[in-house]
């Protein structure tokens, strides 16, 4: 069998996929998702964001990398600064949701990688 060949007819050099391996992409978003979701992991929120845009930057994923902190701080204005600024039921319930919004947000981008 040949290798691949692109839209010219050029045959594609098969080298190593880049990333990680999916064995332990599984295993990094089972711990992370573990520590992040589990009691107290709101405090390890920011060590996980910084260890998902590392991961991103390595991939060469600009976009993710930007992109990741600016969803991140908009979960963390909704969850605590928006019940500061204005006080009621409906930014309660917005803010119970970014708390455990950002959580998610930084498992599955540890899972993107």
């Amino acid at each position: 069998m040949s290798a691949p060949a692109s839209p010219d007819g050029t045959a594609l050099a098969a080298g190593p996929r880049p990333g990680l391996d999916p064995r332990t992409k599984i295993l990094l978003v089972v711990l992370v998702s573990t520590v992040v979701m589990g009691p107290g992991g709101l405090r390890l929120v920011p060590p996980a964001l910084l260890l998902a845009i590392g991961l991103a930057l390595w991939e060469r994923a600009w976009r993710r990398a930007a992109t990741l902190p600016l969803v991140a701080a908009a979960m963390w204005m909704l969850g605590w600064l928006l019940p500061l600024w204005w006080a009621n039921a409906f930014t309660a319930i917005v803010s119970l949701a970014c708390t455990y919004l950002i959580r998610f947000v930084v498992a599955i981008a540890s899972a993107r990688t």
